[in-house]
């Protein structure tokens, strides 16, 4: 399988400089910066993954085939941090 070449691979090291100080460097990862993240690695493309099995159910992580390493380790680690940000939501809304 060709591993693609992804929009985070284009980048120079001051484009990333920039795009690092632009959305990574903040205090939290808010929605923009999860989406900008995804862009740059080309999340939800088929140029990067595709689904693995053809059961009929919703497809989740394990149904995917990731034609890219980074773009896996990146997305399962954007799963993660979605998943805490929503717990962490659903908690603050039971505080009064």
């Amino acid at each position: 399988m060709i591993r693609p070449i992804l929009p985070i691979h284009k980048m120079s090291e001051k484009d990333f400089d920039v795009f690092k100080k632009q959305y990574l460097d903040g205090r939290s990862l808010d929605d923009k910066v999860i989406q900008q993240i995804k862009e740059i690695f080309a999340l939800g493309s088929n140029e990067v993954v595709s689904i693995s099995c053809d059961e009929a159910h919703a497809h989740g992580y394990k149904c995917l085939i990731y034609k890219s390493s980074e773009a896996g380790v990146v997305e399962r680690l954007i799963i993660e941090i979605e998943g805490y940000r929503d717990l962490f939501k659903n908690i603050k809304s039971k505080i009064p």
